[in-house]
Protein backbone atom coordinates (compact mmCIF):
# COMPACT_ATOMS: atom_id res chain seq x y z
CA UNK A 1 0.00 0.00 0.00
CA UNK A 2 2.10 3.21 -0.89
CA UNK A 3 1.40 6.48 0.31
CA UNK A 4 -0.66 8.68 -1.54
CA UNK A 5 1.09 11.74 -3.24
CA UNK A 6 -0.33 15.22 -4.38
CA UNK A 7 1.26 18.15 -6.20
CA UNK A 8 2.68 19.97 -3.47
CA UNK A 9 4.22 22.36 -5.51
CA UNK A 10 2.62 25.50 -4.32
CA UNK A 11 2.21 24.25 -1.07
CA UNK A 12 6.29 23.80 -0.62
CA UNK A 13 6.19 27.40 -2.37
CA UNK A 14 4.90 28.68 0.35
CA UNK A 15 6.96 27.25 2.87
CA UNK A 16 10.03 27.67 1.57
CA UNK A 17 9.16 31.59 0.75
CA UNK A 18 8.22 31.99 4.02
CA UNK A 19 11.82 29.94 5.34
CA UNK A 20 13.03 32.63 2.98
CA UNK A 21 11.11 35.80 4.45
CA UNK A 22 11.65 35.15 7.82
CA UNK A 23 15.83 35.63 7.25
CA UNK A 24 16.35 31.61 6.98
CA UNK A 25 16.62 31.77 11.43
CA UNK A 26 14.02 30.30 12.47
CA UNK A 27 12.72 26.36 13.18
CA UNK A 28 9.84 25.00 11.72
CA UNK A 29 7.49 25.81 14.50
CA UNK A 30 7.81 29.54 14.29
CA UNK A 31 7.64 29.46 10.49
CA UNK A 32 4.61 27.62 10.57
CA UNK A 33 3.17 29.59 12.99
CA UNK A 34 3.62 32.94 10.31
CA UNK A 35 2.25 30.69 7.89
CA UNK A 36 -0.79 29.89 9.86
CA UNK A 37 -1.15 33.55 10.98
CA UNK A 38 -0.67 32.65 13.90
CA UNK A 39 -0.84 35.59 16.10
CA UNK A 40 1.86 35.38 19.27
CA UNK A 41 3.96 36.96 21.36
CA UNK A 42 7.27 36.12 18.97
CA UNK A 43 5.64 36.62 15.73
CA UNK A 44 5.27 39.67 16.66
CA UNK A 45 8.47 40.48 18.40
CA UNK A 46 9.96 40.20 14.61
CA UNK A 47 7.14 41.72 13.13
CA UNK A 48 6.18 38.67 11.18
CA UNK A 49 2.87 39.84 10.68
CA UNK A 50 3.77 42.45 8.44
CA UNK A 51 5.22 39.49 5.80
CA UNK A 52 3.83 38.95 2.52
CA UNK A 53 3.38 35.16 3.62
CA UNK A 54 1.73 35.52 7.13
CA UNK A 55 -1.51 33.36 7.46
CA UNK A 56 -1.24 32.36 3.68
CA UNK A 57 -1.02 28.36 5.28
CA UNK A 58 -4.55 28.97 7.31
CA UNK A 59 -5.97 26.20 5.03
CA UNK A 60 -3.81 23.42 6.61
CA UNK A 61 -3.55 22.27 10.11
CA UNK A 62 -0.08 22.68 11.91
CA UNK A 63 0.45 18.66 11.91
CA UNK A 64 0.56 18.75 7.80
CA UNK A 65 2.62 21.90 7.60
CA UNK A 66 4.67 19.85 9.39
CA UNK A 67 4.22 17.06 7.64
CA UNK A 68 5.78 19.18 4.36
CA UNK A 69 8.70 20.80 6.13
CA UNK A 70 9.95 17.07 6.92
CA UNK A 71 9.34 16.20 3.16
CA UNK A 72 11.29 19.50 1.92
CA UNK A 73 14.09 18.95 4.26
CA UNK A 74 14.13 14.96 3.33
CA UNK A 75 14.00 15.45 -0.36
CA UNK A 76 17.19 18.32 0.19
CA UNK A 77 15.23 21.35 -0.33
CA UNK A 78 15.67 22.72 3.38
CA UNK A 79 18.40 21.99 5.73
CA UNK A 80 18.05 22.26 9.49
CA UNK A 81 21.02 23.41 11.53
CA UNK A 82 21.19 21.47 14.81
CA UNK A 83 23.69 24.01 15.99
CA UNK A 84 21.42 27.08 15.57
CA UNK A 85 18.24 25.28 16.93
CA UNK A 86 17.24 24.00 14.32
CA UNK A 87 16.98 26.88 12.32
CA UNK A 88 15.54 26.30 8.40
CA UNK A 89 17.79 27.16 5.52
CA UNK A 90 17.66 27.13 1.38
CA UNK A 91 19.49 25.07 -0.16
CA UNK A 92 19.75 25.05 -4.21
CA UNK A 93 17.60 22.84 -5.02
CA UNK A 94 14.78 24.80 -3.55
CA UNK A 95 15.42 27.47 -6.71
CA UNK A 96 13.32 25.92 -9.37
CA UNK A 97 10.66 24.91 -7.33
CA UNK A 98 10.53 28.89 -5.71
CA UNK A 99 11.17 29.63 -9.63
CA UNK A 100 8.10 27.53 -10.81
CA UNK A 101 10.35 25.40 -13.12
CA UNK A 102 9.70 22.23 -11.42
CA UNK A 103 7.27 20.07 -10.22
CA UNK A 104 7.03 18.45 -6.47
CA UNK A 105 4.96 15.84 -5.76
CA UNK A 106 4.51 15.20 -1.69
CA UNK A 107 3.27 12.31 0.47
CA UNK A 108 -0.39 12.65 2.25
CA UNK A 109 0.45 11.55 5.83
CA UNK A 110 -2.08 9.43 6.90
CA UNK A 111 -1.37 8.14 11.12
CA UNK A 112 -1.22 4.11 10.52
CA UNK A 113 -3.62 2.35 12.37
CA UNK A 114 -1.14 -0.42 13.35
CA UNK A 115 1.23 2.24 14.42
CA UNK A 116 -2.13 3.70 16.73
CA UNK A 117 -2.80 0.57 18.05
CA UNK A 118 1.30 -0.21 19.03
CA UNK A 119 1.36 3.11 20.93
CA UNK A 120 -1.49 1.54 23.04
CA UNK A 121 0.38 -1.54 23.77
CA UNK A 122 3.37 -0.24 25.52
CA UNK A 123 6.09 -2.37 26.01
CA UNK A 124 4.61 -5.37 28.07
CA UNK A 125 3.47 -6.26 24.39
CA UNK A 126 6.83 -6.72 23.01
CA UNK A 127 7.86 -9.86 21.81
CA UNK A 128 11.44 -10.92 22.17
CA UNK A 129 13.28 -9.41 19.23
CA UNK A 130 11.25 -6.08 19.20
CA UNK A 131 11.96 -5.77 23.60
CA UNK A 132 15.75 -6.32 22.64
CA UNK A 133 15.82 -3.51 19.93
CA UNK A 134 13.92 -1.66 22.53
CA UNK A 135 16.20 -1.28 24.72
CA UNK A 136 19.08 -1.06 22.16
CA UNK A 137 16.97 2.44 21.00
CA UNK A 138 16.35 3.21 25.07
CA UNK A 139 20.07 2.85 25.33
CA UNK A 140 21.00 5.05 22.12
CA UNK A 141 18.27 7.13 23.65
CA UNK A 142 19.99 7.60 26.99
CA UNK A 143 23.44 7.90 25.37
CA UNK A 144 22.64 11.25 23.46
CA UNK A 145 20.84 12.86 26.02
CA UNK A 146 24.15 11.84 28.54
CA UNK A 147 26.33 13.68 25.63
CA UNK A 148 23.84 16.57 25.52
CA UNK A 149 22.62 17.17 28.55
CA UNK A 150 19.05 16.59 28.28
CA UNK A 151 16.85 14.62 29.88
CA UNK A 152 16.16 11.36 27.51
CA UNK A 153 12.72 12.01 26.89
CA UNK A 154 13.22 15.44 25.09
CA UNK A 155 15.25 13.23 22.58
CA UNK A 156 12.14 10.85 21.64
CA UNK A 157 8.89 9.22 24.07
CA UNK A 158 9.00 6.10 24.49
CA UNK A 159 5.76 6.15 21.92
CA UNK A 160 7.88 7.35 19.10
CA UNK A 161 10.73 4.44 19.77
CA UNK A 162 7.34 1.85 19.73
CA UNK A 163 6.68 3.40 16.56
CA UNK A 164 10.11 2.95 15.39
CA UNK A 165 9.48 -0.89 16.27
CA UNK A 166 6.18 -1.11 14.79
CA UNK A 167 6.91 0.27 10.91
CA UNK A 168 10.84 0.08 10.94
CA UNK A 169 11.70 3.00 9.09
CA UNK A 170 14.48 1.94 6.66
CA UNK A 171 15.30 5.24 5.49
CA UNK A 172 15.06 9.05 6.19
CA UNK A 173 12.26 9.62 4.40
CA UNK A 174 10.44 6.70 6.46
CA UNK A 175 11.62 8.15 9.69
CA UNK A 176 10.40 11.14 8.96
CA UNK A 177 6.76 10.16 9.22
CA UNK A 178 7.24 9.00 12.81
CA UNK A 179 4.90 10.92 15.37
CA UNK A 180 7.47 13.14 17.30
CA UNK A 181 10.11 13.40 14.44
CA UNK A 182 10.32 16.74 13.41
CA UNK A 183 13.15 18.68 11.13
CA UNK A 184 15.35 19.29 14.02
CA UNK A 185 15.08 15.62 14.83
CA UNK A 186 15.60 14.01 11.84
CA UNK A 187 18.45 15.73 10.95
CA UNK A 188 20.29 15.56 14.05
CA UNK A 189 19.13 11.99 15.06
CA UNK A 190 17.91 9.88 12.17
CA UNK A 191 20.54 8.62 10.89
CA UNK A 192 21.91 7.29 14.29
CA UNK A 193 18.69 5.75 15.30
CA UNK A 194 18.38 4.25 11.80
CA UNK A 195 21.38 2.42 12.34
CA UNK A 196 20.37 1.08 15.63
CA UNK A 197 17.46 -0.53 13.35
CA UNK A 198 19.92 -2.05 10.67
CA UNK A 199 21.34 -3.62 13.50
CA UNK A 200 18.20 -5.50 14.63
CA UNK A 201 16.95 -7.00 11.34
CA UNK A 202 13.43 -8.91 12.41
CA UNK A 203 13.51 -12.80 12.07
CA UNK A 204 10.75 -15.05 11.78
CA UNK A 205 11.42 -16.59 15.53
CA UNK A 206 11.28 -13.27 17.17
CA UNK A 207 7.70 -12.51 15.61
CA UNK A 208 6.44 -15.05 17.82
CA UNK A 209 4.97 -14.59 21.36
CA UNK A 210 6.19 -15.85 24.11
CA UNK A 211 3.20 -18.71 24.18
CA UNK A 212 3.41 -19.56 20.34
CA UNK A 213 7.51 -20.01 21.34
CA UNK A 214 7.02 -22.28 23.91
CA UNK A 215 4.72 -24.53 21.50
CA UNK A 216 7.54 -24.99 19.17
CA UNK A 217 10.26 -25.57 21.43
CA UNK A 218 8.75 -28.37 23.10
CA UNK A 219 6.71 -29.57 19.56
CA UNK A 220 10.61 -29.79 18.07
CA UNK A 221 11.74 -31.93 21.19
CA UNK A 222 9.42 -34.56 20.21
CA UNK A 223 5.99 -33.73 22.36
CA UNK A 224 2.60 -34.25 20.18
CA UNK A 225 0.37 -31.63 20.14
CA UNK A 226 -2.18 -33.35 22.52
CA UNK A 227 0.14 -33.51 24.82
CA UNK A 228 1.50 -29.75 24.64
CA UNK A 229 -1.87 -29.66 25.29
CA UNK A 230 -2.53 -31.33 28.17
CA UNK A 231 0.70 -30.07 29.66
CA UNK A 232 0.02 -26.76 29.16
CA UNK A 233 -3.70 -26.69 30.13
CA UNK A 234 -4.92 -25.30 26.81
CA UNK A 235 -7.26 -26.43 23.87
CA UNK A 236 -5.92 -28.51 21.50
CA UNK A 237 -7.21 -26.38 18.87
CA UNK A 238 -5.49 -23.54 20.48
CA UNK A 239 -2.22 -25.39 20.37
CA UNK A 240 -2.89 -26.54 16.30
CA UNK A 241 -3.75 -22.31 15.54
CA UNK A 242 0.24 -21.67 17.23
CA UNK A 243 2.13 -24.58 14.83
CA UNK A 244 0.16 -22.84 12.05
CA UNK A 245 1.68 -19.43 12.99
CA UNK A 246 4.53 -21.68 13.19
CA UNK A 247 4.12 -23.18 9.44
CA UNK A 248 2.90 -19.59 8.11
CA UNK A 249 6.23 -18.19 9.59
CA UNK A 250 8.45 -20.83 7.93
CA UNK A 251 9.48 -22.40 11.00
CA UNK A 252 7.80 -25.42 10.23
CA UNK A 253 7.03 -27.73 7.28
CA UNK A 254 3.27 -28.60 7.38
CA UNK A 255 4.32 -32.03 7.36
CA UNK A 256 5.58 -32.29 10.36
CA UNK A 257 2.42 -31.04 12.14
CA UNK A 258 0.04 -32.78 9.78
CA UNK A 259 0.36 -36.79 9.50
CA UNK A 260 -0.77 -37.48 6.16
CA UNK A 261 1.28 -38.87 2.99
CA UNK A 262 2.61 -36.08 0.52
CA UNK A 263 0.09 -37.36 -2.27
CA UNK A 264 -2.86 -36.46 0.00
CA UNK A 265 -1.14 -32.26 0.57
CA UNK A 266 -0.92 -32.20 -3.06
CA UNK A 267 -4.95 -33.62 -3.59
CA UNK A 268 -6.28 -30.71 -1.09
CA UNK A 269 -4.30 -28.00 -3.07
CA UNK A 270 -7.53 -27.39 -5.03
CA UNK A 271 -9.88 -28.06 -2.35
CA UNK A 272 -8.34 -25.09 -0.43
CA UNK A 273 -8.03 -22.95 -3.89
CA UNK A 274 -11.92 -23.27 -3.95
CA UNK A 275 -13.16 -23.02 -0.71
CA UNK A 276 -10.35 -20.63 1.11
CA UNK A 277 -10.92 -17.29 0.73
CA UNK A 278 -7.36 -15.12 2.10
CA UNK A 279 -9.26 -12.16 2.28
CA UNK A 280 -11.92 -13.46 4.87
CA UNK A 281 -9.88 -16.02 6.62
CA UNK A 282 -13.07 -18.53 7.00
CA UNK A 283 -12.53 -21.82 7.38
CA UNK A 284 -16.08 -22.89 7.70
CA UNK A 285 -16.97 -23.50 3.84
CA UNK A 286 -13.17 -25.99 3.60
CA UNK A 287 -14.41 -27.91 6.67
CA UNK A 288 -17.89 -28.10 4.89
CA UNK A 289 -16.44 -28.97 1.79
CA UNK A 290 -13.91 -31.82 3.25
CA UNK A 291 -16.98 -33.18 4.66
CA UNK A 292 -15.56 -32.83 8.40
CA UNK A 293 -12.68 -35.20 7.71
CA UNK A 294 -9.98 -32.46 9.47
CA UNK A 295 -10.58 -30.38 12.42
CA UNK A 296 -10.25 -26.42 12.45
CA UNK A 297 -7.21 -26.96 14.35
CA UNK A 298 -5.74 -28.93 11.25
CA UNK A 299 -6.65 -26.98 8.61
CA UNK A 300 -5.57 -23.97 9.92
CA UNK A 301 -2.20 -25.72 9.10
CA UNK A 302 -2.92 -27.20 6.31
CA UNK A 303 -4.15 -23.95 4.79
CA UNK A 304 -0.81 -21.89 6.50
CA UNK A 305 1.02 -24.73 4.70
CA UNK A 306 -0.27 -24.00 1.66
CA UNK A 307 -0.42 -20.18 1.79
CA UNK A 308 3.47 -20.39 2.35
CA UNK A 309 4.28 -22.15 -0.58
CA UNK A 310 2.01 -19.86 -2.79
CA UNK A 311 4.12 -16.81 -1.36
CA UNK A 312 7.51 -18.56 -1.59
Amino acid sequence: HPPETYDGTEVAQKALSCVYRTGQRFGANHVIDVLRGVDNEKVRQFHHETLSTYGVGRNLEARQWRSVFRQLVTQGHLIADPEAYGALRLTGMARPILRGEAQLWLRKEVEPEKARRQQTKGAAALNRGDQRLFDALREKRKQLAGEGGVPPYTVFHDRTLHEMITLRPQNRHEFARLSGVGVSKLEKYGEIFLTVLAQHPRSAMDQLSETVSETLEQFRAGTSARSIALARDLGLGTIYSHLAECIAAGLLQVDEVVEMPQQGLTELEPLIRAHFDPQRRQLKPLYEALGGRYEYGILKCLVAGYLAEQAA
